[in-house]
């Protein structure tokens, strides 16, 4: 086995794992989160802005799926992004890297 950074495999490991011991290889160009910081905070003033901004966003989405299993359609807006994802807040994400959220503060 070799050590991170000298093969085109990067490993990932959790923080109470022996180094010695990683097993989740990660192959180059894949990325652990999706999108980029540097493209979310393009649409929004801080790190901060961009964890509230998603998270609220999310559970818009949430419950907009979740309305639409009872018929209900109007409170919430749908996703404004085309994503393969299912998960809710990778979607409320790009949505904020995409430009598609406004907001501001009170």
């Amino acid at each position: 086995m070799s050590w991170p950074g000298s093969s085109p495999v990067r490993w990932a490991a959790r923080p109470d794992e022996d180094p010695a011991t990683l097993s989740v290889p990660i192959h180059k160009g894949t990325l652990l989160i999706s999108p980029r910081i540097d493209k979310l905070l393009e649409h929004v003033d801080s790190d901060y802005a961009s964890v509230i901004v998603a998270a609220k966003r999310a559970r818009q989405i949430n419950s907009y799926y979740h309305n639409l299993g009872e018929g209900t359609f109007d409170e919430f807006p749908p996703p404004m992004v085309d994503t393969r994802s299912k998960n809710y807040l990778t979607i409320a994400l790009e949505e904020v890297a995409q430009g598609k959220i406004k907001y501001h503060y009170r």
